[in-house]
């Protein structure tokens, strides 16, 4: 990272010329600022660094700060000032990639690498509001030096730039190797698989938030689960001509982009008119490519996810989606083919005698307090219930808020729930010893 008229940026010096502590000409760079500073510890480095060419480099940058006006700096005052700013950038960064994607940063721990990672992580980790940071003991193999020493164990070389279908000869291979190194490095190599032993479970209670609104609209302090919901879903791909926005008349087009926004128009006009009472659908990923406005769309990609407790709802999504297929594709312009989003999750329903026992619960510690009803998300009771009885209990998120930062419930509800769960397993084991 160089240093420029009392700024910091994130160009580099490189390896040659390199810092100017390197003796080789090189700029002042951050390197110089933390060398100066005294965060790095010269007799540990494995070549000669010149603290003198870096004091130059320094002295050159106040002589033109004054030339500019700006009051003069003591030297331990300027290098703290731009250390400053060197930090405040890296943490901006890290910001812009992990707020965007709807991350705090402060949730998480910091990991530091290569030769000033770690040299920066409390800074950095400070303003972002994290409190853990984990520097590797070989985090300086991830830096030019480092990577130059490592050692070599395994080069594969091959082509990347290609179709999938032609990884796909050796993939189960270099599978198989990656897991049985995980497996090895486990001591779990070679042990045999465990399934679960039939009869030693009675079942399996699970306690949840709602991850939605209703029970807190309806006021109500506990949800019986009745079912889970099943989940369909679709990628599709429209395949259109790219062309220039300017010159390509409207009736010529084969543009990819409206083809998309007509088929998500008509998937919200027709889904309505075969939903369940609980059915949600979700277009959350659109893509356009090229993606520039002054360039008509060749090709375009959304992603489509539904979902319903009912088994026959979910084919008549399926069944809409195909008809609206061909619709687009019947017009003359861009086309549309689709593949499956995701393996497909069939609804299941939660075991009736657990139902029965959670129910009771919930009416001796919330009367008139609690409902059936069924998820909108999908739980580890969808998948042991295909070999154990299942039951499941919510208890209110507030504000319906879930998959957020603010996500939360109320401790007496938490209080609550736990007490039903304990009054149910406790009811189902005396049902079981008579």
């Amino acid at each position: 990272m160089c240093i420029r008229d009392s700024s910091v940026g994130p160009e580099s010096a490189g390896a040659d010329p390199g810092p100017a502590c390197y003796g080789s000409g090189g700029p002042l760079t951050l390197t110089d600022v933390n060398l100066l500073l005294g965060f790095m510890d010269t007799t540990r480095e494995g070549m000669p660094l010149d603290l003198d060419m870096a004091r130059v480099r320094l002295r050159e940058l106040q002589d033109e700060m004054e030339k500019d006006g700006v009051p003069p700096r003591s030297e331990k005052h300027l290098l703290e000032g731009l250390r400053e700013i060197a930090l405040e950038r890296m943490a901006e960064a890290i910001r812009k990639v992990s707020i965007r994607e709807g991350c705090d940063p402060s949730h998480y721990s910091m990991v530091a690498f290569g030769g000033a990672g770690p040299q920066h992580a409390c800074g950095v980790a400070d303003k972002l509001g994290i409190r853990e940071i984990l520097i590797p003991g070989d985090a300086g193999l991830l830096s030019a030096r480092g990577l130059h020493h490592c050692m070599r164990e395994n080069i594969v070389e091959e082509q990347i730039l290609g179709r999938l279908d032609s990884l796909r000869a050796g993939w189960d291979e270099r599978t198989e190797w990656l897991v049985k190194k995980a497996l090895d490095s486990a001591g779990l190599n070679g042990v045999p698989l465990s399934k679960m032993e039939q009869g030693r479970y009675l079942g399996y209670l699970e306690g949840h938030i709602e991850q939605g609104p209703q029970l807190e609209l309806e006021q109500k302090k506990i949800g019986v689960v009745s079912s889970i919901v099943g989940i369909g879903g679709a990628v599709f791909n429209f395949k259109g001509v790219q062309n220039h926005a300017g010159t390509t008349m409207m009736n010529i087009r084969k543009d990819a982009s409206t083809a998309l926004y007509r088929l998500a128009s008509r998937i919200n006009d027709e889904f309505p008119k075969v939903a369940g009472e609980h059915s949600v659908w979700t277009m959350g990923r659109a893509v356009l490519h090229p993606g520039a406005p002054s360039i008509v769309p060749g090709s375009a990609e959304l992603e489509l996810q539904y979902r319903d407790a009912s088994i026959e709802v979910l084919e008549a999504f399926g069944q809409t989606v195909e008809r609206l297929m061909k619709e687009i594709n019947e017009m003359g312009g861009a086309t549309v083919a689709s593949r499956p989003s995701r393996i497909q999750i069939p609804p299941c329903d939660m075991d009736s005698n657990f139902q029965k026992h959670l129910s009771k619960a919930a009416e001796v510690n919330a009367s008139d307090q609690w409902k059936t009803m069924p998820s909108g998300a999908f739980h580890d009771a969808g998948i042991l219930q295909e070999v154990i009885p299942c039951g499941m209990l919510f208890i209110p998120s507030i504000g319906g808020v879930s998959h957020d930062f603010s996500e939360n419930s109320h401790d007496e509800d938490i209080i609550l729930g736990c007490q039903v769960m304990a009054d149910a397993a406790a009811s189902l084991l005396q049902e079981k010893s008579i």
